[in-house]
Parts: C-alpha cells; sequence; structure tokens
C-alpha cells in the first residue's frame, strides 16, 4: 500500500507550574481552524471547572502542528483491508 504525509493539528491541555506542569493531548483535527475553535472551547469549559475547586490547575489550551505518515488503506472499507 501507499503511504502519505499528512499534516494533524493536536489540541493540548496544560496546567500547573514547577514541578506539578502537565500537559495532555486532547485531540487531533486534519485542519488548524477546526483545532482553533476546539481549543477555544475548551479554555471556557475547563476555566469553568477550574473556578472554585482549583481543577487540575488547568491554565489553557494550545495548538501542536505535527506530521504524520499514514497507509492509504485507512480510507478503504474494513473489509477491504488487511486486517
Amino acid at each position: 500500500m501507499s503511504k502519505r504525509k499528512v499534516t494533524f493539528y493536536l489540541v493540548n491541555d496544560c496546567g500547573g507550574e514547577w514541578e506539578d506542569a502537565w500537559n495532555e493531548p486532547v485531540i487531533a483535527f486534519d485542519n488548524q481552524e477546526d483545532a482553533k475553535k476546539c481549543a477555544l472551547v475548551r479554555e471556557q469549559r475547563q476555566s469553568l471547572y477550574n473556578s472554585g475547586f482549583g481543577y487540575r490547575d488547568y491554565s489553557g489550551s494550545f495548538i501542536t502542528e505535527i506530521d504524520a505518515v499514514i497507509d492509504d488503506s485507512i480510507f478503504m472499507h474494513r473489509e477491504l483491508r488487511n486486517e
């Protein structure tokens, strides 16, 4: 099967500071616009969780652009794939 290089936009949540700092990947999108929308919504929602309880010490969401190599067979019907 042939392979192709694609770019994904990974939405990450982060928080804490110093030795308690954390960074957690959440979801990846194939376009930057959807990733930005998701990060914005996550910031609003997680900030609500964070207020009052200090939920995981959330400080924000950000986007990381990553390259991936995928096999074209993932676009085929499952019955046609070699699994």
